[in-house]
């Protein structure tokens, strides 16, 4: 990595981090963000060529790129996967989609790089058996901060009234 590049990357922070269970042991990726929005001038292929794969070298195999899909307009999932394969982008590139808000929200989640794969996810359910699982509180409030000591967060144990989606009737 250039000179350039390392300045670039230490200007622009990871936009979050995703951590998931490996054992007892906790693997934690770095997240690149961006979004695609309906009556764009260009394709999502368009967009992530000129902003962020051409500019791969500022992330590495470690990454993942994030997209919130807000329509499914000017998407060619495959042409994204051949254009990413074809530079030999290092990571993979992730779009998220809402698909319905209720009775729980569900998400289509396409990865792309080294190939293409599509998931649909219950957000809810899933955020649920995970917190059963590993003992999350229900609730956590935050609030923003301008001080590291003014940093708190706050859980509430008492008993969510919304039932667990096993036990949800259609």
């Amino acid at each position: 990595m250039s000179v350039n590049q390392r300045l670039k990357a230490a200007l622009n922070p990871p936009d979050a981090y995703l951590m998931q269970p490996n054992g007892m042991d906790m693997d934690i990726t770095t997240v690149e963000l961006t979004s695609y929005r309906s009556g764009a001038k260009e394709t999502l292929l368009d967009q992530l060529a000129r902003t962020k794969i051409k500019k791969y070298e500022t992330l590495s195999s470690k990454y993942v790129l994030g997209v919130d899909l807000l329509t499914e307009e000017g998407v060619d999932y495959q042409a994204i996967n051949d254009y990413a394969v074809s530079v030999k982008a290092p990571f993979p590139v992730w779009t998220f989609r809402k698909i319905q808000d209720l009775p729980d929200t569900t998400a289509e989640i396409v990865i792309m790089n080294p190939e293409v794969s599509r998931f649909m996810v219950n957000v809810g359910e899933e955020a649920f058996n995970f917190s059963k699982k590993y003992k999350i509180p229900h609730v956590v409030f935050s609030k923003k901060a301008h001080k590291p000591e003014e940093v708190r967060s706050e859980s509430l144990d008492e008993e969510c009234n919304i039932a667990p989606w096993e036990d949800l009737e259609d």
